[in-house]
């Protein structure tokens, strides 16, 4: 038992011996570790020491050619802190922006645009449309010599026929005519004198029509053919029925657009104070 003891404690002796050098050599090494970082050396002496330092401390890095070297190290205190070496003439850049550079909104800049002129709308005149709309080629009752003739201005403007002419293709008879026709009115000539009919005429003319038919003529001041009638077309001789126009859209040498009064729808009286008939100054019996 007593020889237990003593191997025992010259084992403890042992122990304590290899600790005492162990945590000797620790502290020589961790002073001169830090001996190393307070004072900084060239980098031919930083060179050299790590070739003898990194075989006892293999994660020991040290940077060159630097005006402060960062150590990091197992060994070090907490109280040791990294940063990253900046160097005093870094500049750092924005991606976007030049030096010279500034970040000034850009305003956009509008140019006043041009005043705006009023302008006049103008509704264009529609063309005058008169045209030869009765013909009493036969006379009246009173005498074959009372002819007249009606125009129609079926437009909504009042056309002045001024210069206006209406002709036979023979020139008997050749009317010139004066004043103003209004819009959906009538303009009567009466042969030779006004008592041709009851109806106050518009003008009167001389120059008789042919019973076995003329080519009539409407012409404006300007010489252009604003109607055409090439035949009579209806109209009776012996009842003294006047020829009518059906309809001033329809072209006057249309043979379906005239028809002879009906002898019920009439206006006016001849020189006798009998009834005409036709209408002279007023609606056809057939128009529509």
């Amino acid at each position: 038992m007593n020889a237990l003891n003593g191997k025992y404690i010259i084992f403890l002796g042992i122990l304590v011996f290899v600790t005492g050098v162990s945590v000797y050599f620790s502290h020589q090494q961790s002073s001169s570790l830090q001996a190393e970082i307070s004072q900084p050396k060239s980098s031919d002496t930083i060179q050299k020491k790590n070739t003898s330092s990194e075989r006892y401390h293999p994660k020991l890095v040290t940077l060159k050619n630097m005006q402060s070297v960062t150590t990091v190290s197992p060994l070090l205190s907490p109280s040791v802190t990294m940063s990253p070496y900046v160097s005093p003439t870094t500049v750092t850049m924005s991606p976007l922006l030049s030096p010279s550079q500034s970040s000034v909104p850009v305003v956009p800049t509008f140019s006043p645009s041009p005043s705006m002129t009023p302008t006049m709308t103008v509704t264009p005149v529609s063309n005058p449309h008169v045209v030869i709309n009765e013909i009493a080629w036969m006379g009246t009752t009173a005498s074959s010599n009372d002819e007249w003739i009606e125009l129609y201005n079926d437009g909504d403007i009042n056309v002045d026929l001024n210069g206006w002419t209406l002709q036979a293709q023979d020139s008997i008879p050749k009317v010139t005519l004066s004043g103003v026709i209004g819009p959906r009115s009538f303009y009567l000539l009466e042969r030779t004198n006004s008592t041709t009919t009851d109806v106050q005429e518009n003008t009167v003319y001389t120059g008789s029509l042919e019973n076995n038919g003329e080519i009539l003529e409407l012409l404006d001041a300007s010489g252009n053919i604003r109607d055409t009638v090439d035949a009579w077309y209806a109209g009776d001789n012996t009842s003294k029925s006047s020829m009518e126009r059906v309809s001033s859209s329809v072209p006057g040498n249309n043979p379906q657009n005239w028809a002879t009064n009906d002898g019920m729808i009439r206006n006016g009286h001849d020189a006798d104070g009998a009834p005409i008939n036709g209408t002279p100054g007023a609606i056809n019996s057939k128009s529509h």
